[in-house]
């Protein structure tokens, strides 16, 4: 079971993925946002493509989701592709999420 603040971290990217009142709504989960962040962690950096084949989403929902985790300062994104940062513990918030579920 993910820990209170470890869920409350995944809710707020997707809580603040949309762009003012009448922005676009993200279309993906809590899960598939928790598999986003563990696959750039173990295969960084990590490009679109293989993110969106990964997740089975599209190109665009992934595009999406890295300019909102960039913006929020999880991740940085360059030519070779995203990769974690330390901010917010990021790495360390997916280390203790993968110990829960080993």
């Amino acid at each position: 079971m993910l820990e209170s603040g470890h869920r409350q971290m995944l809710e707020d990217v997707l809580e603040k993925w949309r762009r003012g009142q009448t922005g676009p709504l993200p279309h993906l989960t809590s899960l598939q946002l928790l598999q986003a962040l563990i696959l750039i962690h173990e295969k960084a950096p990590v490009g679109r493509r293989i993110l969106a084949q990964e997740l089975e989403i599209s190109d665009g929902t992934v595009r999406g989701l890295q300019e909102r985790l960039a913006e929020q300062g999880i991740i940085q994104v360059n030519k070779s592709g995203a990769v974690l940062t330390f901010l917010m513990g990021a790495s360390l918030f997916l280390e203790n999420l993968q110990q829960q579920f080993s």
